[in-house]
Parts: structure tokens; C-alpha cells; sequence
């Protein structure tokens, strides 16, 4: 389509072709035998895709990390999906015929491990715990305090955004901090979950 060469690109494989074997040094450093194939691999959302079971079109993936994909696997390209300011990028699967859209959640994880070490200054996962407790008590909407996820700035139409904390008053504490964040998480969800269902 592009008129390069052939020469000039990269092999395509599959994933599971084989592209070479274990060496001695690596056998030794990893346990498993000398020689065992190793295979093309795929990317760690295509692969989460079919360790979620999806083989076929119309199911959602949440992975959830860092950086949090909310997926959707189709039959192929949906036209109304890859319209500009959809925010979604198509990508095909591990296994032939299998494609998908996914959205990221901004920051997602990254930004709560962000506030429990840094803003409520709790070493160990055993705050996260905490934290939801004392916003489970705080009403939906945080009192209108809101968190903006964009720690690692922004994309598309807000690429100069940053992260913040708007609305808040000498009442609020961790947990109504902590609720705003939350809910920043939720909401990139749900626009995510509003541009699939439109």
C-alpha cells in the first residue's frame, strides 16, 4: 500500500512461530533446558485478551494496572470506533481473525500507589485498605472535590493538561482525596464504556 520495498522491513511472524532456541548461558541462568523453542511471543494486552478467554467478537477485557486498558474485541474494523477523538486504538489479537479496541485509563493504578506513598505518605499495600474504608464513608462526588488523572500529562485535544485537585476546602481530608481519585479512575472508564456503546 505504501509502495516501501520488502527489503527494507522487518519479518512478520506469527506468534507462535518459532524464532530460535534457549542458549547454554540462559539455561543455566533460567532452569529450563538448552534449546527449548522460543516463539515470536505477542504484546502483554493481546496476550491479556486470550488469557481473559476472548475468542470471539463483543466481549470486554478490563486490564487493570500502571496504566489500566478497558478492551473490546469486534469482528474487524469498526468505522465508528476509529473516528478521531474516539481515543480508542485498533489492534489485531494473538490468534488469526481475532482483532479489538482498547482506551487507557489514565495513570489508573499508577495514580493510587501516587497517592498512598506520596500524598497520604503510607509505605506497603496494606493502606490501600485503609483508604477505601474512610472513602467508602465519603458520599458519591467526593463533596465536589475532583482529581484530574493526568500525572503523566495528557493526550490528544488536553496534551498540555496536568494533574490536580479542584474544589476542595479546609474540610477535606486523605479519604475525600482519596474518593476523588477513585472516581477520576471510574470516569475515564465510563467515557470509555460511553464511546463502545455509541
Amino acid at each position: 500500500i505504501l509502495g516501501i520495498d520488502p527489503q527494507y522491513m522487518p519479518t512478520i511472524r506469527k506468534p507462535w512461530d518459532i524464532v530460535g532456541g534457549l542458549c547454554e548461558a540462559m539455561s543455566v541462568r533460567t532452569g529450563l533446558p538448552a534449546g527449548i523453542p522460543i516463539l515470536a511471543g505477542a504484546g502483554d494486552t493481546m496476550q491479556s485478551m486470550l488469557g481473559s478467554g476472548v475468542f470471539e467478537a463483543n466481549q470486554g477485557v478490563d486490564v487493570a494496572g500502571t496504566c489500566a486498558m478497558f478492551c473490546v474485541s469486534t469482528s474487524g474494523i469498526v468505522p465508528e470506533l476509529s473516528k478521531p477523538g474516539m481515543g480508542l486504538i485498533f489492534n489485531s489479537g494473538t490468534l488469526p481473525d481475532t482483532y479489538f479496541y482498547w482506551g487507557f485509563v489514565r495513570t489508573g493504578g499508577l495514580s493510587l500507589r501516587w497517592f498512598k506513598d506520596h500524598v497520604a505518605r503510607h509505605e506497603g499495600d496494606g493502606y490501600y485498605g485503609t483508604l477505601s474504608e474512610g472513602a467508602a464513608k465519603v458520599p458519591a462526588g467526593a463533596g465536589g472535590v475532583q482529581f484530574l488523572p493526568y500525572l503523566t500529562g495528557g493526550y490528544g485535544e488536553e496534551k498540555e493538561a496536568s494533574g490536580c485537585f479542584l474544589n476542595m476546602t479546609m474540610d477535606d481530608n486523605q479519604f475525600v482525596m482519596w474518593r476523588a481519585v477513585l472516581e477520576a479512575i471510574g470516569y475515564d472508564y465510563m467515557g470509555l464504556a460511553d464511546s463502545y456503546r455509541a
